[in-house]
């Protein structure tokens, strides 16, 4: 749902507006942790494995590494971020969010193109698409977790968007297919392995020999 900017300051930046929105976020963090609870011992443990670390989980789901230095305290979310819903999805599951969980990695699918390969990111506008060979694969991964631990099937009958300017839309099974054709058999090198556009310096060869 959209507001405009008056709606939006007469509905909600009231003080029980606020304060309503408040405790909403103050009780679904109250049943979030409850998917592992330790009891053990050690109480700084118990609060790492069951407080701190799941909200570092959630936060991740939806921030991830926006804020990092290495990028200048500034990065887009991009398919390889998607590997932090793989965590949170337990958590959110086990308190009956499953539609949410659908609901964040279909952010994921309308950013995958008709061949098969995807924007590098996509926060405000996609980027840099078809540059890295891995980055559609990691979504193959979170489809696979979320149906397997909700059995909800129909998801991969589901249609959504295809990024790119042609438009159309397509099931999401379709989509999965095109990602492992391209990945599997169209974006490989010789040997048969998928080709990558290396980022990082420990995996960059010299011109010309990206694969050996």
């Amino acid at each position: 749902m959209y507001y405009t900017n008056e709606q939006a300051r007469t509905q909600h930046l009231t003080a029980a507006a606020l304060n309503r929105i408040l405790q909403t976020v103050v009780d679904f963090w109250n049943r979030y942790p409850a998917y592992l609870v330790p009891e053990t011992e050690d109480s700084r443990f118990n609060a790492y494995v069951g407080h701190n670390l799941p909200f570092q989980v959630l936060y991740q789901t939806y921030v991830s590494r926006a804020f990092a230095w290495t990028q200048k305290s500034y990065r887009e979310t991009g398919f390889r971020e998607i590997q932090d819903i793989y965590a949170s999805m337990y958590y959110l599951s086990a308190i009956g969010e499953n539609d949410l969980i659908k609901d964040l990695i279909s952010n994921w699918v309308r950013n995958v193109f008709p061949m098969g390969y995807a924007y590098h990111d996509f926060t405000f506008a996609g980027k840099e698409p078809g540059d890295c060979s891995d980055d559609q694969l990691w979504l193959v991964q979170a489809v696979y977790r979320y149906v397997e631990l909700t059995g909800d099937s129909a998801f991969l009958l589901e249609e959504y968007p295809m990024a790119g300017e042609q438009g159309g839309s397509r099931p999401l099974w379709e989509t999965l297919m095109a990602i492992l054709t391209y990945s599997g058999k169209i974006s490989v090198g010789r040997h048969g392995l998928s080709l990558f556009f290396f980022h990082s310096p420990c995996l960059q060869q010299p011109s010309g020999n990206r694969e050996r």
